[in-house]
């Protein structure tokens, strides 16, 4: 695929193709030249020319200097950020996906899930990814250096697992509108001040660490958070790397727990009590293997906390329950 098959005015490309294979090539072509190399398949019906939004496929890139503003509208189609894709890449961008309209699924290896109209996602190309578009998507797109990043936010660059919505989202939305209606006629002065206001937005938006940048509330990051303690409970398990593991600060990550009324570590250790409870009942293994498996210093140390949660030794427990049935779980 070259140039010729795709209508280009500066650094807008405009596809022309019809038929899914046509319209495939040309889009990884394009996306190429003014985002990151992906590999892209067009879902298979082929284009009806007379169709609403038909004749607006295509990207547009706008350049504020050392980061870029790039604007996609696709119809439906699966993309993918393979290694192979990465290996032939020289750029290092952190990339910051506002969806603008439309539906897009995302999966990397921050997050897995739907990027809501409205709402801002962060994206390290360096790592694979897969992204579904189900309809006509308007989606808008920062890319911008890892080095120019780590300046605006800081040396410890803590990126969102969670879609991001919120007041700073919508700022960053809005002035980001303004910048693409008005590019045609920014000055280099102006380019420039574009560029240093964005990244001030987005220095705001990712040090916020603020429980309601993460889907609105917590409801939507601790039952992620959750599912992951409950597969690694029998790992050693501390606060930095719960929060490393889901993209958010240690400070985050104790305010999303307070917020319940708990703390991280009474979470920790009274879901391996109930898994410890439930070995009693379900084993004949020494009440000091169940001990050690669940992480408590001895038996001593797990005699103690196991009386204050259940109120009473874990061998008297397990006399009691034995052949009786299993209480319910926390």
């Amino acid at each position: 695929m070259t140039a010729d098959a795709v209508e280009r005015h500066g650094e807008e490309y405009r596809l022309q193709g019809r038929s899914p294979d046509d319209r495939s090539a040309e889009w990884e072509w394009a996306i190429e030249q003014a985002y990151v190399p992906l590999a892209i398949k067009v879902d298979g019906v082929e284009r009806d020319e007379s169709s609403v939004g038909s004749a607006v496929e295509g990207i547009r890139r706008i350049d504020l200097e050392d980061i870029a503003l790039v604007d996609i509208h696709c119809g439906p189609c699966s993309v993918a950020r393979s290694r192979s894709r990465i290996s032939r890449d020289d750029h290092d961008y952190i990339a910051i996906l506002l969806n603008l309209a439309g539906e897009e699924r995302v999966a990397t290896l921050l997050a897995n899930g739907p990027l809501p109209a409205g709402a801002v996602a962060v994206w390290d190309t360096k790592q694979t990814a897969r992204f579904e578009v189900g309809t006509a998507l308007v989606k808008r797109t920062l890319l911008i250096p890892r080095d120019v990043i780590r300046e605006a936010v800081g040396p410890k660059l803590d990126l969102p697992a969670a879609p991001i919505l919120g007041v700073r989202a919508r700022l960053l939305a809005g002035f980001l509108d303004v910048v693409s209606q008005n590019a045609a006629s920014l000055s280099h002065a102006e380019r420039r001040d574009a560029r240093n206001a964005t990244l001030d937005l987005i220095a705001g938006l990712v040090r916020s660490n603020d429980v309601a940048c993460f889907s609105g509330d917590a409801a939507a990051l601790l039952p992620q958070i959750d599912r992951w303690l409950e597969r690694n409970l029998h790992r050693p398990l501390v606060p930095v790397d719960i929060a490393a593991a889901h993209g958010v600060s240690v400070r985050t990550l104790h305010r999303l727990y307070r917020a319940s009324g708990k703390s991280v570590g009474e979470v920790l250790r009274r879901r391996r009590l109930y898994r410890a409870r439930e070995d009693l009942v379900r084993t004949a293994e020494p009440v000091s293997v169940i001990a050690h498996r669940w992480l408590f210093s001895d038996a001593s140390h797990f005699g103690r906390v196991f009386r204050q949660e259940f109120g009473c030794a874990p061998g008297e427990y397990r006399a009691t329950f034995n052949g009786r049935g299993i209480p319910p779980s926390a």
